[in-house]
């Protein structure tokens, strides 16, 4: 009798989808460390002590701990955006931060005009948001940060405090520590 089916669904009949992959402009691997830069912001960097002298011009203004239940359910994700100044300009990025339980941090950057606002790629919820007062902004910037990683990058999990503890956590309080180091400044 044949397919009852057969003249109903025809898949060699229907538009194949074409998925556009987003480009890169580098990445490379250092330790547990991964990164992925989609903007050139980093340049030809190959390792993280080449990326501390890139980052010196991206200045962190906000920071968000998602939890993500869909990618790892120890460890939350990180959204930290920057902005660098190019003349009369601001360029905003946006780093995701993730680190998995197979101890290993992958960083993307990517460039956008709402950085932060649009968690849609990120099945999760939002757990801390943090923004450094306008006043101290320009007193810090990504280089700590990338030294902090190459420091930590062959025992991350020297960082945590225990079992159960989650490297989202601390790479918030890392971020969200520099906002305070200059909010007590400025009461002085």
């Amino acid at each position: 009798m044949g397919n009852p089916m057969s003249g109903y669904c025809s898949y060699s009949d229907k538009p194949k989808k074409i998925i556009a992959r987003r480009t890169f402009f580098n990445s490379f691997t250092d330790g547990t460390v991964k990164i992925i830069d989609y903007t050139g912001v980093m340049g030809y960097s190959q390792t993280l002590s080449d990326m501390k002298h890139k980052m010196r011009s991206i200045i962190p203004y906000e920071i968000r701990r998602i939890k993500d239940n869909s990618i790892d359910e120890r460890h939350s994700i990180v959204k930290v955006a920057g902005i660098k100044q190019d003349g009369d300009m601001f360029i905003e990025f946006t780093f995701d931060i993730i680190f998995s339980s197979l101890g290993k941090f992958n960083i993307s950057i990517a460039q956008s005009k709402s950085p932060l606002l649009n968690d849609a790629k990120c099945n999760g919820v939002l757990e801390l948001y943090y923004t450094f007062p306008k006043d101290t902004i320009f007193k810090r910037d990504f280089k700590d940060f990338f030294e902090w990683l190459e420091k930590n990058k062959n025992n991350p999990y020297s960082i945590l405090k225990g079992e159960g503890d989650n490297m989202g956590r601390v790479i918030y309080a890392y971020f969200r520590s520099m906002g305070i180091k200059d909010e007590k400044n400025n009461l002085n």
